[in-house]
C-alpha cells in the first residue's frame, strides 16, 4: 500500500527529500546501478540542514566515494562541509553503449540548439523553468567506450543555492537503437515498485519535483532514459571561508603593508632586452594553514571556517621594464599570475616583461602556493596515494590568494617608496592604478584574485575556466590522469575525481567567483570591471572552450574579425574603451571532438603570448583600457 501511494504522489510540489520513511540512507545511489555516485551531482547525497545558507548539506557516506585497487577508501570529510554542489561543475551519468553524438545531441559545436524540441539532454532551473545552455560529451580515456561516463557541461555558471533538474532521452547505440534506461531508474519512471529502500525514498521527490520540472520543458516522463536533480551551493557556503581570510587577514595588515625585506636587486640590460631591474624579497603574511610546507591544509574552527595560525614569510618579485627605467615616473602596477608549476620570479620574464615594457608599467607577483614549482612532487605523490587529500591544493591556493592581496597592499604602500623601486630618486609605482595579467593557470586562478580586489581591468591570456572543463583536454594533466588510472579499477572512478575536485576548488579559482568577476562589490570587490580574454583555437593545454566560458561569464563580445562564431558572445568589433572582449587566434586547428589533448605541435598555448598582435593588444588594454584592433583581419600566422 505504501509503495502504491508513493507511486501516485505526482501531484505534490514539495521539494523536501524524505529522510526517515525507509530507515538510514545507504552510501550509494541506486538510480544508476552501474556506479555508486551516479548520476552526479544528485540530491540523493544531500541532507536538509536549516543552519546552512542553502538549506542543505552534502552528505556522502563512508563508502560513497571511490575505493582504489588496494581497497583504500576515499574519505568524504572535505566534501561534506559543502552546502551544495558546484555552480560550474560537470554533470555525469552512465548509459552503457550510448552515443553522446546521437541525433539531437547538443555538442559544443551546436550549442545554440540547446532550446530545441528534439534535443537529447536538458538542464532546467526548477524555480524558473529556464533551460541552461550546455553540451554533451563522453570521457575519452577508458579503454572500453561503452563503459565511459557521459558528461554534461553547463557553459554558463549556475545560480547559487538553486535546484536544477537534468533529463536524458533518445540516446542511441552504434546500431541506432535507443539505449534502454537502467532498470532501477525505469522503476521510478514507470511507477513500478521495487524492494530497494534507497530507491523508494526518492520516489515521491521524483514524482513531485523532478518529473514535473522536466515535463514542463518538453521532456516527457515516458521517454526519459535518466533523470535527477541537485542543489547548488550558496555563495556564502562556497566563498565565505575565503572572504573571511581576506577580511580578517587584511585587517591585521597595516595600511602601508606588512614587514618586508629586500633580498636582491639585479639590474637588467636595456640594450638587448626589456627588463631594466628585478627586485626580489619576502614579506610577512597572516597564515591560515597547519604548516608552512608540503601537504598543508587549512586550520578550521568549530564553525568550519579558516582560523589564523600565526604568520609566514612569502617571497615576491617586482620587475621594472626598460621603458620605466629610461623614463621614470609613477607607473601602472600590473599584478602577474604565473602558469602551472611556475613561481613568482616568472613575472620578470616574458610575456609579462614584454607587455609591461610596452605599457610603461611595473609588474609584480607571488607564487601560487599549492600549484607552484615547489609543489609538483607533493601533488604527484598525493594524486598517486591519497586523492581524498585533494583539498590540500585548494586550501593552499586560498592561502596563496591571500598572500597575493597582501603583496598588492605592500607594493602600493611602503614598498613603493623603497629605494629598490626608485629610479633616479623618482618613485615608479602609482598606487592608484593597478591591473591584473594572468597567463594559463594565472587565468584559472586569477579571476578569484580579481573578484576580491579593486583591479578595474584584467587581461586573461590563453585563458580558461573552470578547472573541471579543462583537465582531461589538457596535455598538462596527462601524467596525473595516468596515475589515477593506475590507482582505480573502474575508469568511472577516475572520471568522478574531476567533479569532486571542482567542488573543493570553487573558493580559490575563477569559476567559483563567476558572479563577482565583473560586478564584485557584493563580495568585497568593485563593480564595472573589464576583461580582455586572449585564446588560441585548439589550445592543447588550456582548451579554448574554457576561454569561451570565461567570455560568457564576463559578458565579453567578440573582437576584430572573429575566425568563428562563439555561442553567447556577440560581435563587438574593436578599438573600444567599454565592456569586455575576447579574441581568438586561428592556427588552422579545430577543437578535439572528445575531451582529450590532440598532441598538437606547435601548441597554440605557447604561440599566442608571443604574437606581436597579442602583445600590442595586451599593452593597449592594460595601459590605456582600450580593446584595440591589432590584427589585419582574422588573427592568424599570416
Amino acid at each position: 500500500m505504501l509503495l502504491l501511494l508513493l507511486a501516485c504522489a505526482g501531484d505534490g510540489d514539495d521539494s523536501a527529500l524524505p529522510s526517515d520513511d525507509f530507515g538510514p540512507r545507504g552510501d550509494c545511489n541506486p538510480v544508476d546501478p552501474d556506479h555508486c555516485m551516479l548520476p552526479f551531482p544528485s540530491s540523493f547525497f544531500l541532507d536538509e540542514d536549516a543552519g546552512a545558507p542553502s538549506g542543505y548539506r552534502v552528505s556522502f557516506g563512508p563508502t560513497s566515494l571511490p575505493k582504489d585497487k588496494t581497497d583504500v577508501q576515499m574519505a568524504p570529510d572535505a566534501w561534506n562541509r559543502r552546502d551544495g554542489f558546484s555552480i560550474t561543475g560537470p554533470l555525469y551519468t552512465l548509459l552503457p553503449g550510448a552515443r553522446y553524438d546521437s541525433p539531437g545531441s547538443v555538442l559544443y559545436s551546436n550549442l545554440e540548439d540547446y532550446l530545441g524540441s528534439e534535443v537529447t539532454t536538458v538542464i532546467v532551473d526548477v524555480d524558473t523553468g529556464e533551460r541552461v545552455p550546455h553540451y554533451l560529451e563522453r570521457e575519452a580515456f577508458p579503454d572500453d567506450p561503452d563503459h565511459a561516463s557521459l558528461v554534461i557541461h553547463p557553459v554558463v555558471p549556475l545560480a547559487h543555492a538553486r535546484r536544477y533538474a537534468v533529463g536524458v532521452r533518445g540516446l542511441v547505440d552504434a546500431g541506432g537503437a535507443v539505449v534502454p534506461a537502467p532498470d532501477s531508474f525505469a522503476a521510478l519512471r514507470d511507477g513500478t515498485a521495487s524492494t530497494d529502500p534507497d530507491l523508494e525514498r526518492q520516489r515521491a521527490h521524483y514524482d513531485g519535483v523532478i518529473f514535473p520540472a522536466l515535463d514542463a520543458t518538453g521532456f516527457g516522463r515516458a521517454e526519459l532514459q535518466m533523470a535527477w536533480d541537485f542543489v547548488t551551493e550558496s555563495e556564502e557556503g562556497s566563498l565565505g571561508g575565503m572572504m573571511k581570510m581576506r577580511d580578517e587577514g587584511l585587517a591585521g595588515v597595516p595600511a602601508e603593508g606588512p614587514p618586508y625585506e629586500i633580498d636582491r636587486v639585479e639590474q637588467g640590460d636595456c640594450v638587448t632586452g626589456r627588463l631594466g631591474r628585478q627586485v626580489t624579497g619576502h614579506f610577512t603574511t597572516p597564515f591560515y594553514l597547519d604548516q608552512d610546507g608540503p601537504n598543508a591544509v587549512l586550520v578550521l574552527g568549530d564553525d568550519g571556517l579558516p582560523v589564523q595560525n600565526g604568520t609566514a614569510e612569502v617571497p615576491f618579485t617586482v620587475a621594472i621594464p626598460c621603458s620605466v627605467i629610461q623614463d621614470p615616473s609613477p607607473s601602472l602596477l600590473i599584478q602577474g599570475g604565473h602558469g602551472l608549476f611556475g613561481m613568482h620570479t616568472d613575472v620578470a620574464t616574458n610575456p609579462w616583461v614584454n607587455v609591461a615594457d610596452r605599457a610603461h608599467a611595473v609588474v609584480f607577483g607571488t607564487s601560487w602556493r599549492g600549484l607552484s614549482y615547489e609543489d609538483y612532487d607533493d601533488v604527484t605523490v598525493m594524486m598517486a596515494t591519497q586523492p581524498d587529500r585533494f583539498h590540500q591544493i585548494p586550501d593552499e591556493l586560498m592561502q596563496a590568494q591571500l598572500e597575493a592581496m597582501v603583496m598588492a597592499r605592500l607594493i602600493r604602500g611602503a614598498l613603493a617608496e623603497d629605494e629598490a623601486l626608485l629610479v633616479g630618486g623618482v618613485p615608479v609605482v602609482d598606487p592608484s592604478r593597478m591591473a591584473y595579467y594572468g597567463v594559463s593557470l594565472g587565468t584559472v586562478l586569477g579571476g578569484a584574485q580579481v573578484a576580491m580586489s579593486d583591479h578595474d581591468r584584467a587581461l586573461m591570456q590563453i585563458a580558461g575556466m573552470p578547472f573541471s572543463a579543462l583537465l582531461t583536454r589538457s596535455s598538462a594533466f596527462g601524467a596525473f590522469l595516468d596515475l589515477l588510472g593506475a590507482k582505480f579499477r573502474d575508469p568511472v572512478d577516475v572520471s568522478m575525481i574531476v567533479p569532486l575536485a571542482q567542488m573543493l576548488w570553487q573558493p580559490s579559482e575563477s569559476g567559483g567567483w563567476s558572479h563577482s568577476l565583473v560586478d564584485g562589490a557584493h563580495t568585497g570587490g568593485v563593480d564595472g570591471r573589464r576583461f580582455l580574454i586572449q585564446v588560441g583555437i585548439g589550445d592543447d593545454t588550456v582548451t579554448s572552450l574554457g576561454g569561451h566560458r570565461y567570455g560568457r561569464a564576463v559578458g565579453a563580445g567578440l573582437l576584430d574579425e572573429a575566425p568563428r562564431p562563439v555561442f553567447g558572445l556577440e560581435p563587438k568589433g574593436a578599438s573600444t574603451t567599454t565592456g569586455s572582449g575576447l579574441l581568438e587566434w586561428d592556427y588552422g586547428y579545430v577543437e578535439n571532438p572528445v575531451p582529450a589533448p590532440q598532441g598538437l605541435d606547435p601548441d597554440p598555448h605557447w604561440l599566442v603570448p608571443g604574437e606581436e598582435s597579442a602583445i600590442q593588444q595586451a599593452a593597449a588594454f592594460l595601459g590605456e583600457g582600450e580593446l584595440a584592433s591589432t590584427c589585419d583581419g582574422v588573427c592568424d600566422p599570416d
